[in-house]
């Protein structure tokens, strides 16, 4: 199976994510940071976007956001594959 290719940029891989601080469950380009809600959503217009929807959730620190994903280890286990 092939981990899912961001439709936005063409690039980044897809990822389902929850953040340490909200509780809402998102899938997320490792790439451009687009960000859908729900895999029947994923298309070339993203939901949202990371940093965006981040802000939204009162989470206004870009240092502190970024560190909770990449020095997370395990936001990368849990990839979305194509069907």
């Amino acid at each position: 199976m092939d981990i899912k290719i961001c439709p936005c940029c063409e690039q980044g891989n897809l990822y389902y994510y929850q953040h340490p601080k909200i509780l809402t469950k998102f899938i997320f380009c490792d790439e451009c940071e687009a960000l859908w809600f729900n895999q029947s959503s994923i298309s070339s217009i993203p939901d949202n976007n990371f940093e965006n929807f981040l802000f939204q959730q009162g989470i206004t620190n870009i240092t502190e956001m970024w560190a909770d994903i990449w020095l997370n280890e395990n936001w990368c286990n849990n990839p979305v594959y194509d069907n």
